[in-house]
């Protein structure tokens, strides 16, 4: 039970850990900045400083590009709202698509590795005055447009028409475990009325080496700008990454931890009882040998008794297996809860230990002297 649970466990975070976030973790540095509320009451008055501590960051030592948007990828921040096409009927009340939203900057996308499939990314250009403007998902563009090129049309988010000017592949925003949801980025200069949209930037770079080292670099950049501004959770994207995946690790460790333990009970335990069984056994064992039995037959119908004690213990423990496996359904990724492939795996295991663990006192049981047996008795 405990080994198809491990191996259940264990194979589900290895297919976590396979899964594509939607961007390029790799060399990823984040943090967050939140300017003081009194001095930049506006975005009119906000986004020329994000730009410049942007600047700054981009020509710092060892960062190759910097970006920002509005919240962390895969925290586990909502900040949802409700998208309709314009050329479509307003849906009914409550029905909506509820879609996530970001503000980010001209320089987020290509930083993070999030590459634009159609149409084109944010542009410096795309400010307050312009044309108001979006990018959406792949997983809001099939929501949305199912069979359709959405680039151009029209798309009603927080009371604001936008029209979609690219589509970009979707972010697990809530960690690897959960599929990308629908969502959309509209550049941070166009924000002007959404407060909660634009007061926290969280800034990415892409480096040339370790991000771990750049830590003082990034708060002497934004020191340059405006001291007076907090630079907060400076953090690798893997860190963050790896947060997510903290609780399959910790199970799979557990479980891996208790399946090597009883494997080890258990090959101790056979071995413990065949060996006591063959020492009640050794006149017979000499016998058998002292009237023309050669040993190798002797050994081979020793391994086979052991064989169906340890077969007869594996099927109790295969039933009690799929029992197990419906109550960790919930905690597996990518993986049947009976899983044949595992299932299979640990009864050859199984088997192989086993037939190890009656193999060794059965191999010496064989080998003393017929004579010497018979003599003690």
């Amino acid at each position: 039970m405990i080994l198809i649970g491990a191996g259940l466990v264990i194979k589900s975070l290895w297919r976590l850990g396979r899964v594509e976030p939607g961007m390029e973790i790799e060399r990823l540095l984040t943090f967050r900045v939140t300017p003081p509320r009194g001095t930049y009451p506006t975005t009119a008055e906000l986004a020329p400083v994000i730009a410049h501590i942007e600047e700054r960051l981009s020509a710092a030592p060892g960062v190759q590009s910097a970006g920002g948007i509005s919240d962390l990828p895969m925290s586990g921040a909502v900040n949802s709202v409700t998208a309709r096409r314009d050329d479509l009927p307003p849906p009914a009340p409550g029905e909506g698509l509820v879609v996530l939203i970001r503000a980010v900057t001209p320089t987020y996308l290509p930083t993070v590795g999030i590459a634009v499939r159609r149409g084109r990314n944010v542009e410096p250009t795309d400010r307050q005055a312009d044309e108001m403007v979006m990018i959406v998902n792949t997983a809001l563009a099939e929501r949305l447009f199912p069979g359709e090129d959405p680039v151009g049309h029209r798309v009603t988010t927080l009371g604001v028409s936008r029209r979609i000017i690219g589509v970009v592949n979707a972010v697990r925003q809530f960690g690897p475990a959960r599929p990308g949801e629908p969502g959309a980025y509209i550049p941070y200069a166009q924000t002007s009325g959404n407060e909660w949209l634009r007061r926290s930037v969280t800034f990415f770079l892409r480096t040339t080496g370790d991000p771990g080292g750049l830590a003082a670099t990034v708060r002497q950049a934004v020191g340059a700008v405006d001291p007076t501004i907090p630079v907060n959770d400076v953090q690798a994207m893997a860190t963050v990454l790896a947060t997510n995946v903290a609780a399959p690790r910790f199970r799979s460790l557990a479980f891996g931890l208790f399946a090597a333990l009883a494997l080890t009970l258990a090959a101790v335990g056979i071995g413990g009882v065949m060996a006591f069984n063959l020492s009640q056994r050794s006149r017979e064992i000499a016998i058998r040998l002292a009237i023309g039995a050669e040993p190798r037959m002797v050994l081979r119908l020793l391994l086979r008794q052991g064989a169906r004690l340890t077969m007869l213990g594996a099927a109790v423990g295969l039933g009690a297996s799929v029992w197990l496996s419906r109550l960790l359904a919930a905690f597996l990724f990518g993986v049947d809860p009976r899983d044949l492939g595992v299932f299979a795996s640990v009864i050859l295991l199984l088997a192989g230990v086993g037939m190890l663990a009656t193999y060794l006192p059965a191999r010496r049981a064989t080998a003393i002297a017929p004579a010497t047996v018979l003599r003690g008795e």
